[in-house]
């Protein structure tokens, strides 16, 4: 506690000395705290990035529920701060030397430091006064306008055009506002002497082939993240993990247990570990939590209709992203949107980081999502998203049958994919069991629960479900499982091959189906009602036809009386229980169609 506090103490204590708590200027006349060299002369000679810095709060739309009062001051000047730590206290590293960009200011070459504070100024300067939450809306916006970026680039320096284009193709979310920094930084009032400096700096953070400046951005991007973790320290995130101190941190990513690294590669050691698990456990519980969640979508809500007001105003695209910078005097003051229900959250592989493709196969054009919405958001580690699914009121089958089949393009990649990460197809496949449970939850009668008992087969497949476009790939599915599950669950494996040769029985098979390979527990919430040996959903727009079945040897009884019990836990009337028999084996199915409600 005592580390926390003095560790606290010494942050505020920097930010009164610098004045940026109150919006005064920055105080860049001690050499101990202030930005260097040209980082310094540009924020001198702008003073705009200190408003911006000082207007724009540090959470953007989730400041609140961060119960935090910092704003993008308190990052940057922490951010600042370290890389002038890593240079005053570990010189081998280089960030005092000159020469690693060829860029000169003055007739003197840039330092390390000089690069990588400047770095922290200019791409801070182009978030919108929302943050990602405003940039995903402005993006998506201008993505779906047929010159809808056109305007932005024309006005960018044509030395980063280049640069912009692609990271307009690559349709990242967190690439948009290196995007808008570029625009500032060549439309914004600056001499032109450090203008033509920032543009030279700003196409160094994207050199590859330079390894001296590869080296400066790892630094750079390594204390970035410390800069914010050890800022997300209120009560709202739950671990007080600010309390490990900031030259701690370094010391161990630099050098640990006396062995000299080469710093800031991804290295297998306990503080990186913490950091990475640190930024992961804030983005499954607060970034894209279901608070979260419902402050992002009415933003997303508020965006549309004040970029439709200005439009009808005749203010230019231009015109209208300058004035997004700082939060306009009209912006809609419309409470959260509470009254929309957290549904779900999904998790898939999304390596390639095409944000807005992704996002508009989901969106289909609206066709499918009435009252209800979503929005996409990248992981920490950009090998998967989350989807986070809100509603107002219950989903319906058009958009169940639309979002399974967004879920089974994945599951196909998945399967196709060799190099997946494991940690990514676990997160899928547990996005495949929170879609069956779904599903089930909504077959069954009310105060009942459904809970999926895994069969284990393999480290990157959890034995929950699969989803599939048509019954034939889906009994293939089936059956690499099955053998797959020998080893760990002989019976279920022979349960899953039965019901796999039961799929390829049925006359209509196209459209999309899904079968759950776990065991599947029905609770009143204080005892089972229900045990099913396997489920399978054929999931079309207007009804879900569910295949409940036992599967016994020849001769063996009681499988109609568990399904008799089943069947009166379910929603529906429409149903039917049969026999069938193959290859020695009966299967006892009930066939319930749910259809669905006016």
């Amino acid at each position: 506690m005592d580390q926390e506090k003095s560790s606290a103490h010494w942050f505020d204590a920097l930010l009164d000395k610098l004045g940026w708590r109150s919006g005064a200027p920055l105080d860049a006349t001690n050499e101990e705290i202030a930005p260097k060299g040209f980082a310094k002369s540009l924020l001198d000679a702008a003073p705009w990035l200190r408003e911006h810095f000082r207007c724009t709060p540090h959470f953007g739309v989730l400041q609140l529920l961060a119960e935090s009062n910092y704003s993008r001051t308190t990052y940057v000047v922490r951010h600042l701060n370290i890389l002038l730590k890593i240079k005053e206290k570990h010189p081998t590293l280089g960030m005092g030397s000159a020469g690693a960009s060829g860029i000169t200011y003055e007739g003197k070459g840039l330092t390390g430091l000089e690069i990588a504070q400047s770095w922290a100024l200019i791409l801070n300067c182009g978030h919108l006064f929302g943050t990602f939450a405003t940039e995903r809306a402005l993006h998506f916006t201008l993505c779906r306008q047929s010159a809808g970026h056109q305007e932005l680039l024309k006005d960018i320096h044509p030395d980063l055009q280049p640069i912009c284009k692609k990271l307009l193709k690559n349709e990242s979310l967190y690439d948009f506002s290196k995007i808008l920094s570029a625009w500032r930084i060549s439309t914004e009032k600056i001499p032109p002497a450090i203008r033509n400096v920032a543009i030279q700096v700003l196409l160094a953070y994207f050199e590859e082939g330079n390894e001296r400046l590869l080296r400066i951005s790892k630094i750079y991007r390594s204390t970035r993240r410390i800069a914010y973790l050890t800022i997300h320290s209120s009560p709202a995130f739950g671990i007080p993990y600010d309390a490990t101190s900031i030259d701690s941190l370094l010391e161990h990513i630099i050098e640990d247990d006396g062995i000299r690294f080469e710093p800031f590669d991804r290295r297998d050691v306990h503080i990186a570990r913490l950091l990475s698990a640190i930024d992961r456990y804030q983005y499954d519980t607060f970034f894209t939590g279901k608070s979260a969640a419902s402050e992002v979508l009415t933003h997303l809500g508020d965006f549309k209709h004040w970029w439709q007001k200005q439009e009808r105003e005749g203010l230019t695209t231009r015109d209208r992203i300058a004035r997004l910078m700082i939060k306009p005097s009209d912006w809609p003051e419309r409470p959260s949107a509470s009254d929309l229900l957290h549904i779900a959250d999904f998790e898939i592989p999304l390596k390639n980081k095409k944000w807005i493709d992704e996002t508009s196969l989901w969106w289909d054009q609206g066709n499918p999502w009435s009252k209800t919405n979503f929005f996409l958001t990248y992981g920490p580690e950009d090998n998967f998203a989350k989807i986070n699914i809100l509603a107002e009121g219950d989903v319906k089958n058009p958009l169940l049958n639309h979002i399974g089949i967004q879920l089974a393009r994945h599951c196909i990649n998945s399967w196709e994919k060799k190099s997946m990460s494991t940690d990514a197809r676990i997160r899928l496949w547990r996005t495949i069991a929170r879609y069956s449970q779904w599903l089930l939850s909504k077959a069954f009668k009310e105060k009942l629960h459904v809970t999926l008992k895994p069969i284990n087969a393999e480290q990157e497949h959890q034995g929950y479900a699969a989803l599939a476009v048509d019954a034939h790939a889906l009994s293939e599915r089936m059956d690499l499982f099955a053998e797959k599950c020998i080893r760990t669950n002989n019976q279920r494996s022979l349960e899953i091959s039965a019901a796999a040769k039961y799929l390829r029985t049925l006359e209509h098979r196209d459209g999309l189906w899904l079968f759950v390979f776990a065991s599947c527990l029905v609770t009143d919430g204080t005892r089972e009602v229900n045990e099913i040996d396997g489920v399978f959903a054929r999931i079309e727009r207007d009804f879900i036809e569910w295949h409940f079945i036992e599967v016994k040897e020849t001769g063996s009884r009681g499988a109609i009386s568990q399904l008799e019990r089943l069947r009166s836990n379910l929603r529906t009337s429409t149903t039917t229980i049969s026999k069938i028999l193959i290859e020695g084996q009966t299967i006892t199915r009930l066939v319930a169609q749910q259809q669905e409600e006016a």
